[in-house]
């Protein structure tokens, strides 16, 4: 027997009564394309809920029976949800309503309802089996809108259970959907028939965004909150009766700040004071809680009755963990009464026009983000067997959610379902007692203030080097603007979707040693030759902006590149193992600008755009100076980053440009139909099995491994030995031999799925070949995908072979098809159970020469992500490789014995 996770030793077990089958409307429906609006397009996420009935005398033979010819019926009504999603020629989702009809599955479970065990606590693993998952899903285009399950136990008793996309409904419109479906079952008219039309909602053109949106901010983490996150996480739930929730109105009303106050108002705001305090949040970091306004009033006019859509926006309070803390509840409420007020017509409209322009997603980085059902009346349905006894969702889909749910005899009762790490959620439970205990009883302000003292830890600084310096870096100077030493060419400059999909600021070093020439004139000859260079590669000057699509694209304004310089307080050999990944010591050496935020979080209109690309020059008191790089990846990939920083290295000693830029991207455009050709797998999420999940709970480790030309070519020896393979390649035996030591000591269990993601130059693998000195990004991801137990079962060769496979992949046609597939999905490739491998030992910027020689070492301050390796090369002659990576302590032990051989 297993132990669910809502504390009961029990399992459950759900068997099909037959196959699912296809339902569509009983009769005729209306067929063609279904325009779904911009605040549908926002939140195409699949939403599984359950609907528990008793089964009084009635019992639950006909149940699934009467269900299914209710659905049919109604689905007359509602006929989009009978039709499929798919892709407008803008790119966006559309209902192509072909009336083929909604899944639905009859099943049996093994218990009684009341077996189950606390079904008011979200989880995916038993709750799960009651909703019917669409198998073989890639993507929701291959997923019918909705799917019904009608689960029946053994207590007479049934489960339905739904899902839903929430692209097509609201939780109103759903509410109202289950309710209209449940009257049918009745043989009762609807009580609010839908309305269809969300063209009501289309944004204006041209589009005028009037708010600064910031919930779809990013807000930057602070380290020192990571830790806990890596703890198990805990749900829980929390009942609030109609006597706490009025205590808590009275306590936010008892400093006379306010004039009203609501219950959702009280109670969002204790929670988020709550789970702040909790999680420990600094005094100055950032916080947001998010939440849903219902917008069908708030428009002018209303949303007609039954509008049949999404008429929720989402509106925000931002503030400071230190604020929001040591302020009176009053004060969170008055920040979610201002949050609450903000929300308008113009604010519903421009919302929309904001996805327009933008396709942004709303940023849950430190944020919170409520959603309440307690107000939604899912309570009421009736299918012919009373109202459920419980009505709610299977799981909460992120961390950072926080779900309010009605609950008692008159569901006058809250219950606040939320996950935290483990340490986190004993704080919560021992907070949310005293802090109702403080809110019941009066006291003094004298006496018992409410307040909290934050714990502030003086500890001797060590970067992960293991060194005891503390590298100090002072600017020699204000940044300055370079620009272009001529005039350039002024306007918009298009960006590739390739150049697209990376959109993400890059930080490297290049550290040069003084030799006979000392660094007193570096930082002029490599500024002077900075604005010289900049003539070639003009983009570069510009700022980046949002097109008319809702792309990125450079506005060619020539305000030129941001350059520093700097002195360091010691020798570059005092700061330590540079090989290794060091973003808090390393980071000092490359300039970021303050105050920036993303790509975007920021105006599309804003004079001085993004800053594309900044340069700091620091000199050492050995006479060394490094050079930091801070570039966007959507300007330059590897290949057009080392031909840039070479050619500025050229134009630096007087010479002229080896490899000049090419500069039109526009041969990279998408195709006129769009044509994917390809699954596209690098973008695909694989479900993480929860075993493997633990291990990083330890401390991240982050290490460097030298492949000397001898291993290499054991490595090789040993891959080829077999027979199978004709060839292989450093890089391809490299990458197939670290993928399984790490899978290995990771212990991934054999049937999960595990990802290599690694870049190919598609310059030479196109008809025709990208011209010579190509400017942008020339790479495409491609991957080998397979389940661990194949992964370490078989010999070298096995996973060398899946690797040639993935790089004969990449083709004209792939990398075209690759192009279209963003131009439709805008998709980000996924990184759950991923490795992505990054190979810079192939790049020759140890070559780069401002004339001081070349650099002893060029590499990335850090790496950006847990799963990401990189490879660089070494040694004299650059035919060593040393393998840059992090793992959890445990993980990094395992790894280190494998590399043995």
């Amino acid at each position: 027997m297993e132990k669910s996770t809502n504390g009961d030793v029990f399992k459950l077990n759900v068997e099909l009564i037959g196959q699912p089958t296809l339902l569509p409307p009983s009769e005729e429906t209306e067929k063609g394309l279904y325009f779904l609006s911009n605040l549908d397009q926002n939140i195409a996420v699949m939403v599984r809920t359950i609907y528990c009935f008793r089964s009084g005398e009635k019992g639950n033979e006909k149940a699934g029976e009467n269900i299914r010819k209710a659905l049919q019926k109604v689905l007359v009504h509602y006929y989009p949800l009978a039709g499929r999603l798919t892709i407008s020629s803008e790119g966006k989702l559309i209902v192509d309503c072909t009336g083929e009809g909604t899944v639905f599955v009859e099943a049996e479970a093994n218990c009684t309802i009341e077996e189950i065990g606390d079904i008011t606590k979200p989880d995916p693993v038993t709750l799960g089996k009651l909703v019917y998952d669409f198998p073989g899903a890639k993507n929701i285009l291959q997923i019918p809108p909705l799917l019904a399950q009608v689960t029946k136990f053994r207590c007479g008793g049934f489960v339905v259970g739904l899902n839903m996309n929430h692209c097509m409904f609201d939780g109103i419109g759903a509410m109202e959907f289950v309710n209209s479906w449940a009257e049918t079952a009745r043989g009762l008219p609807l009580a609010v028939p839908p309305f269809l039309d969300r063209s009501i909602l289309k944004s204006r053109n041209p589009p005028k965004t009037e708010y600064q949106h910031q919930e779809f901010a990013e807000i930057q983490e602070l380290s020192s909150t990571t830790e806990q996150h890596k703890d198990e996480m805990m749900y829980m739930s929390f009942s609030f009766s109609p006597e706490k929730l009025e205590k808590l109105k009275k306590k936010a009303m008892e400093d006379g700040v306010l004039s009203k106050c609501s219950t959702f108002e009280a109670l969002s705001a204790f929670v988020w004071r709550a789970r702040t305090e909790a999680l420990k949040l600094p005094p100055l970091q950032q916080t947001k809680l998010l939440f849903a306004v219902d917008g069908r009033s708030k428009l002018d006019p209303p949303l007609p009755k039954g509008y049949f859509g999404n008429g929720i926006v989402l509106t925000n309070s931002v503030c400071q963990a230190g604020e929001l803390l040591e302020n009176p509840l009053s004060y969170a409420v008055g920040r979610i009464q201002e949050a609450i007020k903000m929300v308008t017509d113009s604010y519903v409209r421009s919302a929309i026009d904001y996805f327009e322009v933008t396709r942004a997603r709303p940023s849950l980085a430190s944020t919170l983000l409520i959603t309440t059902w307690s107000r939604l009346s899912f309570h009421t349905t009736d299918f012919g067997w009373g109202e459920p006894i419980l009505s709610g969702p299977v799981a909460l889909p992120e961390k950072e959610v926080t779900l309010f749910l009605s609950n008692g005899g008159e569901r006058k009762s809250i219950n606040v379902l939320l996950g935290l790490p483990s340490s986190a959620m004993k704080r919560l439970q021992e907070l949310m007692l005293i802090l109702l205990i403080r809110f019941t009883f009066p006291r003094s302000k004298n006496t018992f203030s409410f307040h909290l003292t934050f714990l502030r830890c003086f500890f001797s600084m060590e970067d992960i080097n293991g060194n005891a310096l503390m590298l100090n870096v002072e600017l020699s100077g204000q940044p300055i603007f370079v620009p272009p030493s001529e005039e350039t060419k002024k306007g918009l400059y298009f960006i590739s979707n390739l150049d697209q999909n990376v959109a993400v600021m890059v930080r490297t070093i290049h550290c040069f040693r003084s030799g006979e020439r000392r660094n007193e004139n570096a930082g002029e000859i490599i500024r002077d030759a900075l604005g010289k260079v900049l003539v070639h590669y003009y983009p570069l000057a510009g700022r980046l902006t949002i097109s008319s699509e809702g792309k990125l694209i450079v506005d060619c304004t020539g305000e030129g590149a941001v350059f520093v310089e700097a002195e360091a307080n010691c020798r570059i050999e005092d700061i330590g193992d540079i090989t290794k990944p060091d973003a808090a010591t390393l980071g000092k050496l490359v300039y970021d600008v303050p105050g920036a935020k993303s790509l975007l979080e920021m105006p599309p209109l804003l004079a001085q755009g993004h800053q594309i690309f900044s340069k700091r020059l620091t000199t050492f008191k050995c006479g060394g100076f490094i050079l930091g790089l801070n570039i966007n990846h959507c300007m330059i990939d590897g290949v057009g980053a080392m031909e840039f920083v070479n050619s500025w290295g050229e134009t630096a000693r007087g010479l002229p440009l080896a490899v000049p830029p090419f500069l039109d991207k526009s041969i990279l455009k998408s195709r006129i139909p769009h044509k994917i050709e390809y699954q596209h797998l690098e973008f695909a999420e694989i479900p993480d099995l929860s075993s493997s999940i633990k291990l990083y709970n330890d401390e991240m480790l982050y290490r460097s491994f030298c492949f000397n030309p001898e291993m290499l070519e054991q490595l090789k020896k040993t891959a080829m030995e077999e027979g199978v393979l004709e060839k292989c390649s450093t890089f391809e035996v490299l990458s197939a031999f670290v993928w399984r030591a790490r899978t290995k000591a990771l212990k991934v269990p054999a049937v999960q799925q595990t990802k290599l993601l690694f870049a190919v130059d598609g310059r030479s693998k196109m008809d025709p070949p990208l011209p010579k000195g190509y400017f942008g990004n020339g790479t495409v991801l491609t991957y080998s995908l397979c389940q661990a137990g194949d992964l370490l079962e078989n010999p070298l060769s096995y996973v060398v072979g899946l690797l040639q496979e993935a790089i004969r992949m990449v083709t004209d046609s792939y990398v075209r098809s690759t192009i279209d597939y963003f131009e439709v999905t805008r998709a980000r490739p996924s990184s759950a159970s991923t490795l992505l491998i990054s190979d810079w030992s192939r790049l020759p910027f140890h070559t780069t020469d401002f004339g001081w020689g070349e650099p002893f070492i060029s590499r990335p301050v850090a790496l950006p992500e847990k799963e990401m390796i990189l490879f660089l090369s070494l040694g004299g002659e650059r035919k060593s490789i040393t393998v840059l990576l992090g793992l959890p302590a445990s993980a990094m032990e395992i790894f280190q014995e494998l590399l043995q051989f």
